[in-house]
């Protein structure tokens, strides 16, 4: 049996605004008509463990992996670099 290694997060603190789909129930004609039809915004921050062609992959913990989001690269509008993330005193112990 192999064992796949799991990146860990990078310590690159980031932020992440993305577009997600939108829809709304019922009759809503209005909403295209007045051009209300786009789709949400959000921002998120995590710790970087990976990035490819096709994804984005952060975590909300460091140094060990926690809660982990995974976006499709489609979707981010762009991503910036915080600062390090990493405690000056946490830097010691790598």
């Amino acid at each position: 049996m192999t064992t796949k290694v799991v990146p860990k997060p990078t310590g690159n603190l980031i932020l992440v605004k993305w577009r997600d789909i939108t829809s709304w129930s019922g009759w809503n004609e209005d909403i295209v008509s007045e051009g209300k039809d786009e789709p949400m915004v959000f921002y998120t921050v995590g710790f970087l463990i990976q990035k490819t062609k096709t994804k984005l992959t952060i975590s909300d913990t460091w140094p060990d992996i926690g809660n982990v989001t995974t976006f499709p690269m489609g979707c981010i509008e762009f991503t910036k670099e915080i600062k390090s993330g990493i405690p000056a005193t946490a830097k010691k112990n790598l």
